[in-house]
């Protein structure tokens, strides 16, 4: 039980280690996936910007994230005048080092050209779309993590009530209560008394 109890211990011991490290860094990769994406767009000043886009290229529009600002409502018009939605799966944000931001919003261009966004509300930038594979990646690294961890802190504990049961009940069997030692194994009972 002792020995078990040890090896409990130890893997218990590695497994919280290394799901804390992946935890960090999965949490890590998903905020700086943002934060590249919202640093490498471009102010709209007075709610205008255009970008030039391959046909099935994604751009986004990020807002500065204020108690004050309103949510800023966007339009896409596209190279021939053609209006697009924008469409958000999520409400991730990122920094800049200057502020805050969420995006609004995305958009895939049907064809080459160049996109307007004009925009009502906020400060807004326009640029790239998300890295959904990096902070996907990033999301699960953070989850597996957590499992891993958890799982580690319950083998920790575990192991070490093993290994102190275990510890404790060899030094009590080799002891009597009266403080007397046991006979070795294998050693024959004693002859009774003769009468």
């Amino acid at each position: 039980m002792k020995r078990w109890g040890a090896v409990l211990f130890v893997v218990g011991v590695l497994l919280l280690v290394v799901g804390l490290a992946a935890a960090v860094w999965g949490g890590v990769r998903a905020f700086s996936s943002v934060t590249s994406a919202v640093e490498s767009a471009s102010s709209m000043p007075g709610g205008t910007g255009t970008i030039t886009l391959e046909r099935g290229e994604q751009a986004t529009v990020y807002q500065e994230t204020s108690s004050v600002d309103p949510t800023a409502a966007c339009q896409v018009t596209g190279p021939g005048g053609e209006r697009l939605r924008l469409t958000r799966s999520t409400e991730l944000s990122g920094s800049t080092g200057e502020g805050n931001y969420a995006n609004v919003g995305s958009f895939e261009a049907p064809r080459s050209g160049t996109y307007t966004v004009t925009c009502a509300g906020g400060e807004t930038l326009l640029g790239p779309s998300l890295d959904f594979t990096a902070i996907g990646g990033g999301t699960l690294g953070v989850v597996l993590g957590l499992v891993g961890a958890g799982l580690g802190f319950v083998l920790v504990i575990v192991g070490a009530v093993l290994w102190f049961v275990g510890r404790s009940r060899g030094n009590t069997a080799t002891t009597t209560p009266a403080g007397g030692s046991y006979p070795p194994p294998g050693t024959p009972p004693p002859p009774p008394p003769s009468s």
